[in-house]
């Protein structure tokens, strides 16, 4: 749980996981968030078997994401992850079949994240 306001165990506030972060997604079309003060996630599925985040950050954090692949209008299994157009390792992604939900992780400022059926 994030909290802003209170002083209460248990609870991590938004200021002391400035420099690590989980995203939760379920994404579909197109779709465009903000968080802290000018910082944005832009999520946009391209065509059949590609789904790309983009990370518009004003800091370098850790990012733990998570993201529904059936909830996209052409759901389908990921075989590659690329972040800034570098192949990424499996040991930093997972998919979870059964689920249909894949995690990532990465260190990054910036970076756009593009979850692929095909390698290229």
């Amino acid at each position: 749980t994030l909290s802003n306001r209170y002083d209460t165990p248990g609870l991590t506030s938004l200021r002391e996981q400035r420099r690590k972060l989980e995203l939760v997604a379920f994404p579909r079309g197109r779709s465009r968030a903000t968080f802290y003060e000018g910082e944005a996630l832009v999520s946009r599925e391209r065509g059949r078997g590609v789904w790309k985040l983009v990370i518009k950050g004003e800091r370098k954090r850790s990012w733990r994401i998570q993201a529904s692949l059936a909830t996209l209008k052409r759901p389908f299994v990921p075989r590659c992850v690329h972040v800034n157009s570098k192949r990424v390792s499996k040991r930093h992604w997972g998919y979870a079949k059964r689920k249909r939900r894949i995690a990532i992780r990465l260190k990054a400022k910036g970076a756009v994240v593009s979850v692929r059926r095909q390698c290229r």
